[in-house]
């Protein structure tokens, strides 16, 4: 307990609130009735390197001390805090379940908390953006969390397209897979083109790379339009990752030359 009040403590006092790493952009042209997401910034698998320690809680204008800030939100805040550190550190997974099983009691596992004024999450949203596949099987195999909980007041995002935007092969495989097994062919294709337009689009660098060579290996024989070399790259050149431009130029047939 004196671990924790001191990181608590250590993060109201310390951290400059620089906010979630979703960007503001998103894919240039979503599919029909595609969920606005914001994409992350860039980073590699949880625990790469050091550059991609997650984000704290906070708005880049948000005081902690404010007086419009309710204890029941300082609370709430405070618990993800706490969330944040141990997905960062705790060495075995009921480390991890202790810090669910007191939010799930508390009501703080399908409240989103707002880490930007233009961005809030849910702690699986978190979870799945960061690639932490068992935190994310805890939240929805053990604390049975709605997948499709929402994320923002005015739209509903999933942790699908969170996790595709980084290129989370385990976290992308997992949920997808669950998906499949719950929809029709058609609502199946309509969400795997969801999720291959935000992975080609993704700020995930060379796992969005890997994450689009996976989806062709297990669904190109049953969608093979969705993987069609020049729409590949016509998504890839709407977006900003050199990576997957380059790989979608890669499967684009080259034109003869004249002899």
């Amino acid at each position: 307990m004196f671990h924790r009040l001191f990181f608590c403590a250590l993060m109201f006092l310390t951290t400059s609130p620089s906010g979630y790493s979703m960007e503001t952009s998103t894919p240039s042209k979503r599919p029909a009735g595609t969920p606005n997401v914001s994409p992350p910034s860039s980073g590699e698998e949880r625990g790469a390197s050091e550059g991609n320690k997650r984000m704290r809680t906070g708005d880049s204008t948000y005081n902690p001390y404010s007086s419009s800030i309710t204890p029941e939100e300082r609370a709430h805040r405070s618990w993800f805090s706490w969330f944040t550190l141990v997905m960062d550190y705790a060495q075995s997974k009921e480390e991890m379940s202790e810090v669910l099983r007191e939010g799930s009691e508390k009501g703080y596992l399908d409240k989103s908390i707002f880490l930007r004024s233009d961005n809030s999450v849910t702690p699986l949203h978190y979870a799945a953006e960061s690639g932490d596949l068992e935190t994310v099987k805890l939240l929805i195999e053990d604390f049975k969390v709605d997948v499709q909980a929402i994320q923002k007041k005015d739209s509903q995002k999933n942790p699908l397209y969170a996790a595709a935007l980084q290129g989370r092969i385990g976290v992308v495989n997992y949920l997808l897979f669950s998906r499949d097994m719950a929809s029709t062919n058609v609502e199946f294709k309509e969400e795997l083109q969801a999720v291959l337009q935000y992975t080609v689009q993704g700020h995930g660098g060379l796992a969005n790379v890997h994450l689009i060579e996976h989806l062709k290996q297990s669904y190109e024989n049953k969608f093979k339009d969705l993987f069609e070399s020049k729409a590949l790259l016509a998504l890839a050149e709407e977006g900003t990752n050199p990576y997957t431009i380059s790989y979608a130029s890669s499967l684009c047939p080259k034109p003869k030359k004249e002899e």
